[in-house]
């Protein structure tokens, strides 16, 4: 008893057209026929779908231009998929659009059409149900009527105007008899918005922005801001001391350096070698400078000698034998000074 109506599609670029299958189904046909399609791949062989295949069709209805869109059911390598006999509603032609999913991939395989016509049976109930429309208008038509003509008869009555008026005064929300809040005892309430009962409760249990009165007695014991004093800073929580600078203390020209000891300052102020005294100072102030060999004269060392006539010899000799006086000063200075080293 069942309707099997089957296609063979192929993937393929070329332009096509839709193909009109010579098939056509009833209103009547419910639940006894199924459109089965199988696929041609590109070249020419046969696919076998599986679970990882998704294929969509779309039906167009060209007279009452109705649309709808199924999914098809893999089965036996092909898809399958039912019309809804609801949508049959008059005799007209159905265009179907294959498409097939494959992973990533999709593909607008073809169309064919088909043809739909309502059973004889339901075109029986369609006439029936037009006849019952058409008589039940009758009737509707002539109660009307017949309402307008008593209600008229209303309208014209001082009772319509009456219960109007009525009607007018029950809607009217302006206080016409302007009551006072005062007239219905809320004399003393002001006219702002009242927090409602569940923002009351909200509120009231709102343990963050209230306290209890543990922690009233943890806080009130805690101690109050301090404020910096002289030599104090407080970043924070941190409370430091500030350390005097040498600029404070009247030092800020005093380098950060090591100082000698008074005994090692002392023994350099008692050290003799290392010193000279005004005498010292006196005696080589008067010494000879160092000579410099002059005109007919040559330096040698300690010996000086000259090209200069014998009168002019005997006097550089006295001047030999004054430099000679001055040497042995020089050497019992010397041995002073050594002496003087060795006490030390």
């Amino acid at each position: 008893m069942k309707k099997t109506i089957i296609g063979n599609l192929q993937i393929t670029p070329e332009i096509r057209a839709t193909r009109d299958l010579p098939v056509k189904l009833w209103s009547q046909d419910v639940r006894n026929h199924e459109f089965e399609i199988y696929f041609i791949d590109e070249n020419g062989i046969d696919m076998l779908l599986d679970d990882t295949y998704t294929v969509k069709v779309f039906l167009y209805w060209r007279k009452s231009q109705s649309k709808s869109e199924h999914e098809a059911r893999i089965f036996n390598g092909g898809a399958a998929f039912n019309l809804d006999q609801s949508m049959i509603s008059q005799t007209e032609r159905v265009i179907a659009y294959v498409y097939i999913y494959h992973g990533t991939q999709s593909a607008d395989v073809a169309s064919f059409s088909f043809e739909v016509g309502l059973s004889a049976i339901d075109q029986g109930v369609k006439a029936i149900k037009k006849v019952y429309s058409d008589s039940f208008q009758r009737v509707a038509d002539w109660f009307e009527n017949e309402v307008k003509k008593y209600m008229q008869v209303f309208y014209d009555n001082d009772v319509y105007k009456i219960i109007k008026q009525v009607n007018e005064h029950t809607a009217n929300f302006d206080n016409p008899h302007k009551v006072t809040k005062k007239q219905v005892g809320l004399g003393n309430v002001d006219n702002v918005k009242q927090a409602t009962k569940q923002e009351f409760d909200s509120h009231n249990s709102d343990a963050v922005r209230h306290i209890t009165q543990a922690e009233r007695n943890t806080w009130n014991a805690k101690q109050n801001a301090l404020t910096a004093g002289a030599n104090i800073s407080i970043t924070g929580n941190a409370i430091s001391a500030k350390w005097p600078t040498k600029a404070d203390i009247a030092l800020d020209n005093v380098t950060n350096e090591k100082q000698a000891t008074e005994s090692n300052f002392n023994n350099h102020v008692n050290n003799t070698a290392v010193h000279t005294s005004a005498a010292d100072r006196t005696r080589w102030d008067g010494k000879q400078n160092k000579l410099v060999a002059g005109s007919n004269v040559t330096i040698s060392g300690d010996t000086i000698s000259s090209s200069v006539p014998n009168d002019v010899m005997h006097r550089i000799g006295d001047l030999e034998s004054n430099y000679n006086g001055l040497s042995g000063k020089v050497t019992n200075l010397e041995n002073r000074i050594k002496a003087l080293e060795t006490k030390q």
